[in-house]
């Protein structure tokens, strides 16, 4: 049975100098904290509250105006006072959090250049939060074979304490019961950041991949390297190893997006070049191998991220090819590159793409009619390196 407003639970005190009306907000905002996110009851009248708490019916007019203001309650009709859709937002302390949902494998490592991932979205969206007096709170998902009844106790506490959530990706689990529970939780506003949302109601942060792959196409075209291949971690279909019902990853879409790209350039992506399902060193190697033997490398290859451009870097090596007279290379991320000048490859705004989160999941906060199935674009930018060019000189 849902918890409804308990009247009962209601104190006001004559003896304190706090008005009755502001002490009969402040309770009826405690008690709306405990209601579940999904509720519309409606409120006693004006008549009745009156009389269940022995005051007057114009000290409850204030309260319910008061309110009404904030947007706590509103009119259902003239005579009918109810919850309103997002009042357990706007019942919220004046500055409250932002929850952000830890994703799998989150970690602190600082050898790990992936790992670090995380950690460059959390610096823009503490960034964002600060500028906007907002905190953030890390928040870890129920166990996945936890009841439901307590998973949604577990998202109705968490819609009563924060502005809203911001996912940076899955658990890795399939199915994920409190993650799916959470993700179609259409009173909590949400915010997912490089991926697209299997539902409609989360809001999407992504990196517009176009700017910074053109730029990698007039480089390539400048250098004369027009024989491009992809190396990607998804098959040729465009599937992953694993299922993604919940997000489907901004780079995982990335090839499709450079074939098209390049093609339109005027840049060759032949189908015999590409490397497919290269999520590990030995992956790679092994397909290198086969590339090479059938005669069908490429002038350049493309790679997924920075991890397996450098994967590739190292099998080249091992095999005797020579990085970039043989085959240039360039990868995406730019987690380091600015750092080394060795590896040509297109920065994904991480940092920006944070604090753009914390806008949008602020504005849909204040605007009800907000647009939770927007989609919001943050440029990327291309980064040359002498993986491409032997002219290129590192930075020291």
């Amino acid at each position: 049975m849902l918890k409804k407003i308990n009247y009962s639970a209601i104190k006001l005190d004559r003896e304190l100098p706090v008005p009755l009306f502001s002490q009969l907000v402040s309770e009826l905002q405690r008690l709306i904290a405990d209601i579940p996110l999904s509720s519309r009851e409606k409120l006693l009248s004006e008549r009745k509250t009156a009389a269940l708490l022995n005051i007057d019916r114009s000290t409850v007019n204030k309260a319910f105006a008061e309110l009404e203001k904030s947007g706590i309650i509103h009119r259902s009709s003239a005579r009918t006072l109810q919850l309103s859709p997002d009042g357990r937002r706007r019942n919220l302390v004046p500055f409250p959090d932002i929850g952000i949902i830890i994703p799998d494998d989150f970690s602190f490592r600082t050898n790990d250049a992936n790992s670090q991932i995380p950690l460059e979205y959390i610096k823009g969206i503490l960034d964002g939060a600060a500028e906007n007096r907002h905190a953030v709170i890390m928040l870890q998902l129920p166990d996945i074979n936890t009841p439901a009844a307590e998973i949604t106790r577990f998202i109705n506490d968490i819609g009563g304490r924060t502005a809203g959530i911001i996912h940076l990706g899955d658990r890795n689990i399939f199915p994920d019961s409190p993650l799916q529970k959470l993700v179609h939780c259409r009173e909590l506003p949400q915010v997912i950041v490089s991926a697209d949302a299997c539902t409609a109601n989360i809001i999407q942060v992504i990196p517009d991949i176009r700017p910074g792959t053109g730029e990698l196409a007039n480089r390539l075209l400048a250098l004369g390297l027009k024989k491009v291949g992809l190396l990607c971690a998804t098959d040729e279909s465009g599937k992953y190893i694993r299922p993604m019902p919940y997000f489907r990853y901004s780079s995982f879409q990335r090839p499709a997006a450079f074939r098209d790209i390049f093609q339109s350039m005027g840049l060759e992506c032949c189908e015999a070049s590409h490397m497919y399902s290269c999520n590990s060193y030995p992956e790679i190697l092994k397909n290198l191998l086969q590339k090479m033997e059938s005669g069908s490398l490429p002038q350049v290859y493309c790679c997924h991220n920075d991890c397996s451009a450098r994967w590739l870097m190292h099998a080249c090596k091992e095999l005797g090819l020579r990085v970039p007279e043989d085959i240039a290379i360039s990868g995406f991320d730019g987690l380091d590159a600015a750092e080394t000048g060795e590896l040509a490859t297109i920065k994904l705004p991480f940092y920006e793409i944070g604090k753009k989160a914390v806008e949008v999941l602020l504005e849909c906060c204040r605007n009800s009619d907000f647009d939770r199935s927007g989609v919001f674009t943050v440029p990327t930018a291309f980064i040359d390196g002498s993986t491409l060019s032997k002219n290129i000189k590192p930075i020291n």
